[in-house]
């Protein structure tokens, strides 16, 4: 895998906290955990999400296997204080391939929520050969969650798995999202798992877009014409 990430993922998570989009996705988890605030990231990227959750007063547990968003997150990290570098702590590790000391290590730490939001990977990674556009990429993610709801479903003091993901769609549309989201976490993602998900609990926030991403959806037409970026996110309980 590669040692380096991609630059516009830096610019990316600052727009979602800019925006106060992993805000959101804090504050309703912290809403179903109270009195405690130990789980597990999937995945920190460049640590934008990870400072969030610390700034919260969560513990986390990140597994990320890239070296170079570990490193970028514990200097983002320790920017934002030792209040937070004391509670982060990273495993290097692929959540879809866990070795048993990373294994074990979650087992001790005993978390009480699983999240994975905005999974991503280099280019070389979701890279599919002959694939449609985007194909590559959708794959990746769904293994990634799938990957998480095993995890989850594996760590005995686990009661939620938050999954997150963004879309473009007219904001009008978003019960039609939240029915394909339903449907796809129930028949992919949580499969014979014993987590259970409700159309209550599968929401959509309106994202800020940024110029560019403006520009874009302005030149839509057809059914897509007026379509915005969402954020997405799934909440699963354990049944």
């Amino acid at each position: 895998m590669t040692d380096t990430f991609p630059a516009r993922w830096a610019d990316e998570a600052a727009w979602y906290t800019r925006h106060g989009d992993y805000g959101w996705l804090t504050e309703a988890l912290a809403a179903l955990l109270p009195n405690d605030l130990r789980i597990v990231e999937v995945g920190c990227g460049v640590g934008e999400s990870t400072v969030v959750l610390a700034r919260a007063g969560f513990s986390v547990l990140v597994i990320e296997p890239l070296a170079a968003c570990r490193i970028e997150a514990a200097r983002r990290l320790a920017e934002a204080g030792p209040e937070c570098v004391a509670r982060i702590t990273f495993v290097d590790a692929d959540v879809t391939a866990l070795p048993e000391a990373a294994r074990a290590q979650l087992l001790d730490f005993d978390p009480r929520a699983v999240v994975c939001w905005l999974a991503g990977a280099p280019d070389e990674v979701t890279a599919l050969p002959g694939g449609r556009p985007g194909e590559g990429v959708a794959r990746h993610r769904e293994a990634m969650q799938r990957g998480c709801a095993e995890l989850a479903a594996s760590l005995p003091g686990v009661l939620f798995l938050q999954i997150a993901d963004r879309t473009v769609m007219p904001w009008a549309a978003k019960d039609i999202g939240r029915d394909l989201t339903l449907r796809v976490q129930q028949q992919l993602v949580l499969k014979d798992l014993p987590f259970s998900l409700s159309k209550a609990d599968t929401l959509f926030r309106k994202l800020t877009p940024t110029p560019h991403e403006a520009a874009t959806l302005g030149k839509l037409s057809g059914p897509m014409r007026g379509a915005i970026p969402l954020l997405g996110m799934a909440l699963a309980r354990r049944i």
